[in-house]
């Protein structure tokens, strides 16, 4: 089974797929990685593209046809892996459950504070530093990246988890997202 964990930035990808690494033993690798490697042979890939509302649909429409192909190898190397990553998209998940075995979930922040993006629960601080108009395009790009998505899995019927709507907290949340994947 190939387990699909998407959404925008600051939302717990990264720390369900460790998760399942570490409960379950499912290896996983991120998008950030695939994408690391691909701009060592895509060199117009280096430029990081801005902050904003279209980045991860724009970036997510280039990765498509990599995520495909690594859905595929990862298929064939063993009985379970996991990929996580922004880059994962709604759209995708229909045509590679057609001919994979998967599951998927996505985690979303309907609302998102700066302080949750400086110090998130899980293990990446990637933003500790970072300046406040950074952030507040960070921010943004959550923000409706999340409504994106929420829309589009409702739209595909995909489970979707929004980890500020949880009113447990986020530990909660990824407990209802490994449940979606069928991993409880």
């Amino acid at each position: 089974m190939l387990y699909l964990i998407g959404g925008p930035p600051r939302c717990g990808k990264s720390e369900l797929a460790l998760r399942l690494c570490r409960a379950r033993g499912v290896p996983f690798v991120s998008t950030d990685a695939l994408w690391g490697v691909l701009e060592e042979a895509i060199p117009a890939w280096r430029t990081p593209m801005a902050k904003g509302a279209h980045r991860i649909l724009d970036a997510g429409g280039l990765f498509e046809p990599y995520l495909a192909r690594c859905v595929g190898l990862l298929q064939d190397s063993g009985p379970d892996f996991a990929v996580e990553g922004e880059l994962i998209l709604p759209a995708e998940i229909p045509s590679l459950a057609a001919s994979y075995p998967i599951r998927s979930v996505f985690l979303i922040r309907s609302r998102v504070s700066v302080d949750e993006l400086v110090n998130p629960p899980g293990r990446n601080a990637w933003l500790s530093g970072a300046p406040p108009a950074h952030l507040d395009a960070v921010a943004d790009e959550v923000m409706s990246h999340s409504s994106f998505v929420a829309r589009a899995c409702a739209e595909l019927a995909l489970p979707c988890v929004d980890v500020a709507a949880v009113t447990d907290g986020f530990d909660a949340a990824l407990g209802q997202a490994q449940e979606l994947l069928g991993l409880e």
